[in-house]
């Protein structure tokens, strides 16, 4: 049975023990995707001498920083399936021939969210429900087009926006609750979440309803 069907607790349990054992790999590969983007961050500071060369810089940061969140979804996407993992996965949106699809789907991605946050919270929220799978398919689907990135996250999350939204809900309190610790805390809550988030991707991607709706959706526009 898919997961999709117990979200929240079980899917939360099954990431821990999922992670029994790893620990140490994959906190100090968040620690290191952390430095790395906080170094990226400063570099505009620190060259910058201008309005020129600091909005260069910043578009620079910012298409580094997109590239960069993709693979850490690789990472944990690995992870959750229990394949082989490591450093190098964290380069993996720099790689091949399709980095300006995958810069122009996650910046597609968040000029959608924000137009609908601008417009009304509610539009902002529901558009990041159904685009949320964007940087998995990047890491996970390499030669897909950016407007058939963005397609195919808004059809699987089709009629399942009530459980991802429970489930982002929880998540955000994991976290929450994580910086009580002294923030230590979040050093193990954020690879648990973001573990958990893959096994929900891949149970999204395996529910038998995204395959049906898939073969009705081809077989009208034939």
């Amino acid at each position: 049975m898919s997961n999709t069907n117990l979200i929240n607790t079980e899917i939360f349990k099954q990431s821990w023990n999922l992670l029994e054992g790893k620990w140490t790999n994959v906190i100090s590969f968040f620690i290191v995707f952390c430095i790395i983007s906080l170094v990226s961050e400063e570099i505009i500071l620190f060259f910058s001498n201008d309005d020129f060369s600091f909005n260069l810089l910043l578009i620079i940061s910012i298409c580094f920083s997109l590239l960069l969140r993709i693979g850490l979804y690789k990472f944990f996407l690995n992870v959750a399936r229990n394949e082989n993992y490591s450093f190098e996965d964290l380069w993996i949106g720099f790689k091949g021939k399709n980095i300006h699809k995958r810069i122009g789907a996650m910046v597609l991605l968040y000029i959608i969210i924000l137009i609908g946050l601008f417009i009304f919270i509610i539009p902002g929220i529901f558009f990041y429900v159904r685009l949320c799978l964007v940087p998995f398919f990047l890491a996970d689907k390499k030669e897909l087009s950016v407007l058939d990135t963005l397609d195919l996250s808004y059809n699987t999350t089709r009629g399942k926006e009530w459980k991802i939204l429970v489930f982002f809900l929880k998540s955000i309190i994991i976290l929450a609750l994580s910086f009580l610790c002294l923030l230590v805390g979040f050093l193990w809550a954020f690879p648990c979440v973001m573990t958990s988030f893959a096994i929900f991707y891949d149970d999204l991607c395996n529910d038998p309803s995204n395959i049906i709706s898939s073969n009705e959706d081809m077989y009208e526009n034939s």
